[in-house]
């Protein structure tokens, strides 16, 4: 049976947050919901640096989805997206939103984290840093108008996943 976001697989989750974005007076800048701090510095170093690149951004119109398997107890995932101009005028400024997992990733579970990715994000905070952000549960997730358009990942690409879950290997993917 293949999870959506409505299964009572996925009532159980709750989902910290991670953004990192330009934001106004600000800069470029690395906000979370309450989160060990290790999991923000994981998440600039092998998302955001690996997958953003100022001299060849991807358009405005294009977003990215990724899923990274830290290990057996927290799986980060979420979007990229072209975040447009920021208030210096700087054009393609990147918009990496993530939610975080803690706790076992299983089969079912990676079935509710594709669901998530090919609906959407539930909010995109604006260009103001945002006062705080908490931890969503994924009951918060049913029946939402997602801020942005998700990323349907080819089925291909989820069989692979499986596998390597199955097979004990930490899941990678940027789509």
């Amino acid at each position: 049976m293949k999870a959506t976001i409505n299964s009572p697989i996925a009532a159980e989750l709750c989902f910290g947050q991670l953004l990192y974005s330009s934001f106004y007076k600000q800069g470029f800048k690395l906000i979370t919901s309450p989160l060990p701090a290790i999991l923000g510095k994981v998440f600039v170093e092998q998302i955001v640096n690996r997958h953003w690149n100022p001299y060849d951004p991807p358009k405005p119109e294009e977003r990215f989805a990724y899923l990274l398997q830290l290990n057996k107890h927290h799986t980060l995932f979420g979007w990229l997206l072209n975040g447009g101009e920021d208030e210096m005028n700087r054009g393609h400024v990147p918009y990496f939103l993530s939610y975080h997992l803690q706790g076992s990733l299983s089969v079912a579970r990676l079935d509710t984290l594709f669901a998530c990715l090919r609906k959407g994000p539930i909010a995109l905070p604006g260009r103001r840093l945002p006062q705080t952000l908490q931890a969503l549960p994924i009951s918060t997730f049913r029946g939402y108008r997602p801020a942005a358009p998700g990323v349907a990942v080819s089925t291909q690409m989820q069989l692979h996943a499986q596998d390597r879950l199955q097979r004990g290997r930490a899941i990678h993917l940027f789509y």
